[in-house]
């Protein structure tokens, strides 16, 4: 369950610097008028790149999807939930 967790969360981190690829991805199969805007971008991006770490947790046995969807959260928004601890005590 940890390393599913670790997997995950490192995958969420590497969501925003692979959203340009995904975007890219996405570019080559669908029309101007299909693409998603900016906000559905960002969520496609969130799918595709927590999708290995889904077949890897499956495949170990080592976790489940939420495990997975919590992990990429805490990946992805690591910066506003620091923040939000941080400016918790003030």
């Amino acid at each position: 369950m940890i390393f599913g967790l670790i997997v995950s969360i490192l995958s969420g981190l590497a969501v925003r610097p692979l959203e340009a690829q995904v975007t890219d991805f996405l570019a080559r199969f669908l029309d101007e008028e299909q693409m998603p805007d900016a906000a559905g971008r960002r969520v496609a991006a969130f799918a595709v790149v927590l999708l290995l770490p889904a077949l890897v947790v499956d495949y170990a046995g080592s976790g489940s999807a939420a495990i997975v969807v919590l992990g990429g959260f805490i990946g992805y928004f690591q910066a506003e939930i620091r923040q939000a601890l941080l400016n918790r005590g003030r």
